[in-house]
């Protein structure tokens, strides 16, 4: 299966945060266990950024980058022009970066891994918590 990770998603399981949702953590333990592919939306890089710099997240994004780039089985995803046009098609999100986070998921024919509710009821898209 493959599963497309949004920021709360990547950020709490490196983390170990309690917050993460048992269906979130089952997914991701089963990709670092090799059984399935994690997709990081390159936005999400950017979202951890602005994070950083403001101190709103322990984890730094260089520590994130190198778990990342360390286990073949999380991929990072560019921001394609395919995916820009898929994201016409996610009406109900407003946010510009949750909507090409879902795009992406539709690109990609994945579960999206999201605590965000308006993600999750987007109609679109599988999602797991």
């Amino acid at each position: 299966m493959v599963y497309i990770l949004d920021t709360h998603a990547l950020v709490w399981y490196v983390t170990a945060d309690k917050r993460l949702g048992q269906g979130a953590r089952t997914a991701l333990e089963s990709v670092d266990a090799g059984d399935n592919q994690a997709i990081i939306p390159i936005i999400v890089f950017g979202e951890i950024l602005y994070l950083e710099e403001r101190k709103r997240i322990s984890v730094k994004l260089d520590e994130l980058i190198e778990r990342v780039k360390t286990n073949d089985n999380y991929v990072i995803a560019p921001l394609t022009l395919e995916i820009v046009n898929e994201a016409r098609k996610v009406k109900e999100v407003a946010e510009l970066f949750d909507r090409m986070i879902v795009a992406t998921a539709l690109v990609y024919n994945g579960v999206l891994v999201t605590r965000d509710l308006v993600l999750r009821k987007a109609k679109e898209v599988e999602t797991v918590w």
